[in-house]
């Protein structure tokens, strides 16, 4: 799986690991991990899909009292990080947490 990020947020989303070669020169660790940021909704709304992956936007938005179309927006996010996906229809689903 792809990780993109926009070269705009590059320094903010990227660790980098100073290691030095023989001839003393600093470089920058081929093994370069990405991070990413989440909000504290964003966080929330995980634990609430880990408990109950069939849960849909609108009862999620009412356990954090918050209006649907924010969680929607985050979860959004989520997506287009690669950390949550959708498996199956929209009704019939459930919310799949990706392991990174």
């Amino acid at each position: 799986m792809q990780l993109k990020i926009s070269s705009a947020n590059l320094s903010n989303r990227i660790n980098v690991t100073p290691f030095e070669l023989n001839e003393g020169q600093p470089t920058v660790n081929p093994t370069v991990k990405a991070t990413i940021k989440q909000t504290d909704s964003q966080k929330k709304i995980l634990e609430i899909i880990l408990s109950n992956p069939r849960i849909n936007q609108a009862e999620i938005a009412e356990q954090l009292n918050l209006h649907r179309v924010s969680v929607a927006k985050s979860m959004s996010k989520l997506q287009k990080e690669g950390v949550l996906k959708r498996v199956g229809s929209n009704k019939n689903g459930y919310w799949e947490i990706v392991e990174k």
